[in-house]
């Protein structure tokens, strides 16, 4: 065997085994790979001294840590930008076929995850957070929908931290594989209206209320019914239902007693109003939370009937029981008329008390909900600039005040 010397030891290194008779792509690979690290060595004029430094920084790389279980190898070459190089050039061999670009997974993918159902939480929830739902449509390369594709997804929670990285966190925390349906998309998401309390109408803490109107509407001389409503609405007692949640804005009732509470509602609006209306009035839910409401409330409720006005007689016995502290006003749009012999609507309501409503929002204890129709915050908003505007104040700079307050809550649809 001939000495080594700079001249040779590159090609000796590369003839070293098989020549690639057992894996060529490998070989390629691998003899490139020599022959540009021999050059860089000549390149910078490498010493034995750096040379160790660079094994000792390797040798961390492949250690396991807190942060980084499987080593931070991959994040190296995240680093280094030869994961994007890859991503790169295997976009550029699809160019012109409208795929989805590639992405690099990261050092904190795993593979295999746990398969969920469309719809499930996938993590727990720190305090203070909301859960964030993410819809997709998975579509081929001539843009159809795509069936019983697999989605991964994993995120850390939000403080930051992947479950590989606290052992507090659940295994496999904000980590989940899905599949598409037919549509090459989820199973869609149904958002109903919590009406309970958390200790739930049976004061046991293990139920959950829903206010669920069924939809229907007639289409091409047939009647078509809302999947998930009718379902709902026609379910047996003690049939299993997936549920997940909550979403939407956070609406709490203020913590003193003696606050104002004025609730706007219109449909199934009414279930955070019936909420809030049973932790102030119901006895056995006063006596649970140790809070017992001292202050005023007062309900306005939209409707197109009697008949439709949910949680009414409840309502009304609050007002029996509690006469100081709860009024309740109605807006049945076709039994009602307004003042200009038009039908009865929430906002006209609001502006027949628009005086006194306001005197209630200027006192800081007052705190005001609404939820419902979207269409019904034109009409409050006419109202309570006129109400404003007798007083010399501008509505459109109040409100944002009220809302940076934490006193004005908006949930419409």
């Amino acid at each position: 065997m001939p000495a080594i010397t700079l001249d040779n030891i590159t090609e000796a290194v590369i003839n070293h085994g098989d020549k690639g008779k057992t894996n060529p792509r490998l070989h390629e690979i691998y003899s490139s790979l020599v022959k540009h690290l021999h050059a860089f060595q000549r390149e910078v004029n490498l010493t034995t001294e750096e040379l160790e430094i660079g094994r000792q920084f390797l040798f961390k790389l492949a250690t396991p840590n807190q942060d980084f279980p499987m080593g931070e190898i991959t994040l190296m070459t995240d680093c280094l930008g030869i994961s994007e190089t890859c991503v790169l050039l295997a976009d550029d061999k699809n160019h012109g076929h409208g795929t989805t670009e590639m992405n690099v997974e990261g050092p904190l993918y795993f593979g295999a995850l746990p398969e969920r159902q469309q719809g499930d939480l996938i993590g727990e929830i720190v305090a203070g957070e909301k859960p964030l739902f993410v819809t997709h449509t998975v579509q081929d390369k001539n843009g159809k929908p795509l069936a019983n594709a697999i989605v991964d997804v994993w995120q850390p929670n939000g403080e930051g931290h992947y479950y590989v990285q606290r052992e507090e966190l659940p295994e496999w925390n904000f980590y989940a594989r899905f599949r598409t349906d037919a549509n090459g998309k989820p199973h869609k998401l149904r958002l109903y209206s919590i009406a309970s309390t958390r200790h739930g109408d049976n004061l046991e803490g293990d139920t959950v209320s829903l206010c669920v109107r069924q939809l229907q509407y007639e289409k091409d001389g047939e009647t078509i019914n809302g999947v998930c409503s009718t379902f709902l609405c026609d379910i047996e007692p003690g049939a299993k239902v997936k549920i997940t949640g909550p979403v939407g804005k956070e609406m709490l009732l203020p913590a003193d007693e003696e606050a104002n509470v004025i609730m706007l509602a219109t449909g199934t609006g009414i279930a955070p109003m019936r909420t809030y209306l049973r932790r102030m009035f119901e006895p056995s839910e006063r006596e649970k939370n140790g809070w017992h409401f001292k202050g005023k409330a007062w309900l306005f409720m939209g409707s197109p009937t009697t008949a439709n006005l949910l949680y009414d007689d409840d309502f009304n016995r609050y007002q029996q029981e509690y006469p100081d502290n709860f009024r309740y006003t109605k807006a049945i749009s076709r039994e009602q008329q307004n003042a200009n012999g038009g039908r009865m609507y929430i906002q006209d309501r609001v502006s027949e008390n628009a005086e006194e409503i306001f005197s209630w929002i200027e006192n800081p204890k007052t705190h005001v909900y609404m939820c419902g129709l979207r269409g019904m915050e034109p009409g409050i908003d006419e109202a309570m600039t006129a109400a404003a505007a007798a007083k010399g104040l501008n509505w459109a700079e109040l409100r944002p005040q009220l809302k940076k307050a934490e006193r004005w809550h908006v949930e419409t649809y």
